[in-house]
């Protein structure tokens, strides 16, 4: 509790503070959950490196990926931890992922981010098991092939998903 005596912060407005802080927008943030499967929309990830900590947390992992990779990026998970993660890979890049993901995790090719969210969706309704699911918007590069910024691109990913799997 030394910290509160230098800082000048009492106990309880500590956490009242920790307990209001709701989390960047587009930063691994929860914008649908069910029984079957939970939705992150990770605009913000903008290289492989910012995307492995929350893959290294997930399980059933079907990962939206696309945009413009970063030089030098490479993704350092080994195909046994990858081995529930397909990819949805979307945009002109696709050999650029497809080279780095191809002997580590399952995936498929689509034009773009909304082919890419149908078979997503698709993919999950049509599981036999399908508890315990993500869908994981976390790009790995930068927006700018398609979108202004990564907060473009998160708002769009929101209005598509809400668009093709809420409102049905």
């Amino acid at each position: 509790m030394q910290f509160q005596k230098k800082l000048g912060i009492r106990h309880s407005q500590l956490l009242k503070t920790i307990n209001k802080f709701k989390g960047l927008n587009f930063r691994q943030q929860v914008i649908y959950k069910n029984k079957n499967f939970v939705v992150i929309n990770d605009s913000k990830a903008t290289s492989f490196s910012s995307t492995i900590n929350i893959l290294e947390s997930l399980n059933k992992v079907h990962w939206l990926i696309g945009g413009i990779p970063k030089s030098g990026d490479n993704f350092f998970m080994s195909k046994k931890k990858c081995i529930n993660f397909k990819a949805y890979i979307y945009g002109k890049n696709k050999n650029h992922f497809i080279k780095i993901l191809k002997n580590k995790i399952r995936y498929e090719y689509f034009k773009n981010l909304k082919s890419a969210l149908k078979k997503t969706i698709y993919d999950i309704k049509n599981e036999k098991n399908q508890i315990g699911n993500t869908i994981l918007f976390s790009p790995s590069a930068a927006s700018f092939d398609s979108y202004k910024n990564f907060e473009d691109r998160g708002k769009k990913f929101n209005e598509l998903f809400k668009k093709l799997y809420l409102n049905k």
